[in-house]
């Protein structure tokens, strides 16, 4: 009997992302697989062809206002002075106000969606569980990428 080599992927992805090795059964000895750490749940559908390339884009770009916006709005203020600092550049007002704009764009429902699965990295089966979505999920998902990508004009 021949013992089929384990998969564990490119070298360029065992270089440059996090990975961990798993047994695929419980059985000692039995074949592994390797884990990318790094792989988002948008990756994933992109990859597995749930989602299409410009739904992809604009995750991706959601994320990205995301990431620009989410410094924190820190000021001091030195009562024996009369000048207020701030550590706020225009970038970051801009990131957070495009971000808030995707919150007008989108009903509450799929802001939401798209919030867990892009930003904090739900799958659609998790937000399902958690909120007793009946499995709509990754349509609802794909729907409101579309929405932001005419919005954005992503493309």
């Amino acid at each position: 009997m021949t013992k089929e080599k384990s998969d564990f992927g490119e070298d360029i992805r065992l270089k440059n992302d996090d990975y961990r090795d798993e047994s695929i059964s419980i059985i000692a000895g039995s074949q592994k697989r390797r884990r990318i750490l790094t792989q988002t749940s948008i990756d994933r559908y992109y990859q597995r062809g749930n989602i299409n390339t410009r739904q992809y884009n604009t995750a991706l770009y959601v994320y990205a206002l995301y990431r620009k916006s989410e410094k924190r709005i820190i000021s001091s203020y030195n009562p024996d002075s009369a000048v207020m600092t701030s550590n706020v550049d225009d970038k970051n007002m801009t990131g957070l106000c495009d971000y808030i704009q995707i919150t007008k764009i989108l009903p509450t429902k799929l802001f939401n969606i798209v919030q867990h699965i892009v930003i904090y990295g739900f799958s659609a089966n998790e937000f399902d569980k958690a909120y007793n979505n009946k499995r709509k999920t990754l349509k609802e998902l794909k729907q409101a990428l579309n929405m932001l990508s005419d919005h954005f004009g992503v493309y």
